[in-house]
């Protein structure tokens, strides 16, 4: 009987699991779609992101941070030190470990609130603990990563252009392109 049992598991739950992850996979694909984005500059980065992506926040591409840089006050979710190395230009560290909302007290409250990290992913996270503050703000999608793939200006601590990046982690190094940027840890 046990046997039977384990043919009759296998022969539901494998493909019922195949079902579920490709419905999941199809679910990221329309919310991307609904939200309008561009795709990213590397596909296997885009996989690695819809695979870490809730997409359950507003989110914007590269193009449409770009074309419309100047109505959103920006601040970067990431560590200190990553945000000392290189960052957008005119970007709040607000951090994440432990972020300092009340950096949010000297943003005007009509101002649109961009926050961004490395690839979106702790970004996504502080604008969901952002919304139950009743604080609206967009991820950007594909983050600082995809910011400087496409040759988009970073600044460093001093304020100056900067072709140094951090890579958060040796997973996520691969989705830089190290023919333009320096990797830096």
């Amino acid at each position: 009987m046990a046997r039977s049992n384990y043919y009759s598991s296998w022969t539901w739950g494998v493909p019922l699991t195949c079902i579920l992850i490709l419905l999941s996979m199809t679910s990221c694909r329309d919310n991307k779609r609904q939200h309008g984005l561009e795709p990213l500059t590397d596909e296997s980065f885009t996989l690695g992101l819809d695979a870490v992506l809730d997409f359950n926040t507003a989110i914007i591409d590269v193009n449409h941070l770009k074309d419309h840089y100047n109505n959103f006050t920006i601040l970067d979710a990431r560590d200190i030190y990553e945000y000392q190395i290189s960052h957008l230009p005119d970007a709040l560290h607000l951090g994440f470990e432990q972020p300092d909302w009340t950096l949010l007290d000297r943003i005007p409250k009509e101002d649109t609130l961009l926050i961004y990290c490395s690839v979106g992913y702790r970004s996504e996270k502080l604008i969901n603990d952002a919304s139950l503050k009743g604080i609206k703000a967009y991820n950007l999608y594909g983050g600082i990563f995809e910011w400087a793939n496409r040759a988009n200006t970073l600044i460093d601590s001093a304020g100056q252009p900067t072709k140094n990046i951090h890579a958060y982690s040796q997973f996520w190094k691969r989705f830089i392109d190290e023919d333009k940027l320096s990797v830096v840890y």
